[in-house]
């Protein structure tokens, strides 16, 4: 028996955002809601399938390089303060619940539903839509999504430079704010330290991020799906560009001359970072030539 329930009936298309950490997810998805027809795309699901949580540093850099590089405040052991309580499934009596939850929630009236996912959550979204839907539910991953979500589409989303994005997201761990008009983290808090280089951390993240790219790769032909691929670099300065091809991608209607809002949010890339990437080739040089970093 089916455990999910359509609030306001069935989307009549839905859509995921396919990505990594750092790579504009957030910039596209508002402006994909900010339309008013292409659902509202949020990070509903961030629990992974060992731990039904979201990640925590550690799984981001593993325990060497935690304790290594970052203050005795990331070793809380479960991290329950950084989950955004709205995405958080155990509010809910059931994940079949969280998820009539966020369907009716990132519907828009059209009948759209959207929403983002990184990688490393897949497994978790499939793991609670196997026990929402109950006996007979497919066992294959993309399968279990397509069941859930009607007329399932993908749109990939690419940040091309690994070290930018591994810069950005060192960055982001440190202080625990991914954006920009949003207010210091817990742990930037705590800390009360300011940010530092890491050459062990950044590249334990590029690595990271590289095989996460990897792993949509197997997904997308394990289903046999071509998704709509957008490119970060291209979007961040066209994004008017990027929404009208997903719009298109969904069969979305919509007028060529309708003139698209632009999100509030600003890029976070400053000379600091720059230095970082800098850095951090100079010091991956030595490395690959036999030298200390």
């Amino acid at each position: 028996m089916i455990r999910i329930r359509y609030l306001y009936g069935s989307p009549t298309s839905s859509y995921l955002i396919c990505t990594t950490p750092r790579s504009g997810s957030t910039f596209l998805s508002e402006a994909l809601a900010s339309t008013g027809v292409a659902g509202r795309p949020e990070e509903y699901f961030q629990q992974l399938a060992t731990t039904g949580q979201q990640r925590r540093p550690v799984d981001y850099l593993g325990d060497d390089v935690v304790a290594a590089e970052l203050p005795d405040e990331f070793g809380a052991p479960d991290g329950d303060f950084r989950v955004e309580l709205m995405f958080d499934p155990r509010r809910f009596a059931s994940f079949g619940d969280y998820a009539t939850w966020v369907i009716g929630t990132a519907t828009t009236s059209n009948g759209v539903f959207g929403a983002k996912i990184m990688s490393v959550y897949v497994d978790g979204l499939a793991q609670g839509l196997r026990e929402a839907l109950g006996a007979g539910a497919p066992g294959a991953t993309h399968e279990v999504l397509a069941a859930a979500l009607p007329r399932l589409r993908y749109i990939r989303l690419v940040r091309s430079d690994k070290v930018k994005q591994a810069v950005s997201l060192w960055r982001a761990i440190q202080t625990w704010q991914w954006r920009e008009d949003a207010a210091p983290g817990p742990i930037a808090a705590a800390a009360g330290q300011g940010l530092r280089y890491s050459f062990p951390a950044l590249d334990r993240l590029r690595r990271g991020l590289e095989a996460e790219e990897a792993w949509w790769d197997r997904y997308f032909d394990d289903a046999g799906v071509r998704p709509l691929v957008i490119h970060y670099e291209e979007f961040a300065g066209q994004h008017d560009r990027a929404v009208r091809a997903v719009l298109r991608h969904l069969e979305i209607p919509f007028e060529e001359e309708w003139a698209l809002p632009s999100p509030t949010m600003r890029r976070q890339a400053d000379t600091l970072s720059e230095e970082w990437v800098a850095r951090y080739a100079d010091d991956l040089a030595a490395v690959e030539a036999g030298e200390p970093a």
